[in-house]
């Protein structure tokens, strides 16, 4: 399970990079593309938008829960594990946000990689975010409860 876990987290990664640039173009002009993709499932989409909300409002022990302790997150300063995200916390500002167009495949019953399109205002380490990007999850199903293992945006 662990092996298939860091595959599944290497080929989201490679796949997002891939496709962001090219998906926030599209949605910014307002085009729609066919999807092969499942339908979300209504859990998948609220632990995000939990994990947003948490994020938003510095709320850190429901952030903190919402995350696995091995995660990873990956945007264009680099890739942290859970103590720098934790400490990202403190340095970032969201004063909004809005998620739509989620897309989501199952890996398994205990795995699925969610994408999803973010429009948002706020700084993290003084810098501006960027106004829409195309975000990724691969959720995880760990004692019962969906945690987030990886993020990329």
């Amino acid at each position: 399970m662990k092996k298939s876990a860091v595959a599944l987290v290497v080929l989201m990664g490679l796949c997002t990079g891939w496709a962001q640039d090219k998906e926030v173009k599209e949605h910014s002009k307002g085009e729609k593309k066919n999807s092969t993709m499942v339908a979300k499932s209504d859990n998948s989409e609220a632990v995000i938008r939990s994990l947003w909300e948490s994020f938003k409002n510095k709320d850190s022990k429901t952030f903190g829960g919402l995350i696995t302790e091995d995660a990873l997150m990956a945007d264009p300063r680099g890739v942290e594990d859970k103590s720098g995200v934790m400490k990202d916390l403190s340095s970032c500002s969201v004063n909004s946000y809005t998620l739509s167009d989620f897309k989501e495949i199952k890996a398994d019953k205990d795995a699925t990689v969610v994408s999803y399109h973010v429009a948002q205002d706020g700084t993290c380490a003084g810098e501006k975010m960027a106004d829409h990007i195309v975000a990724s999850d691969v959720l995880v199903k760990r004692a019962g409860k969906w945690q987030s293992i990886y993020h990329q945006m």
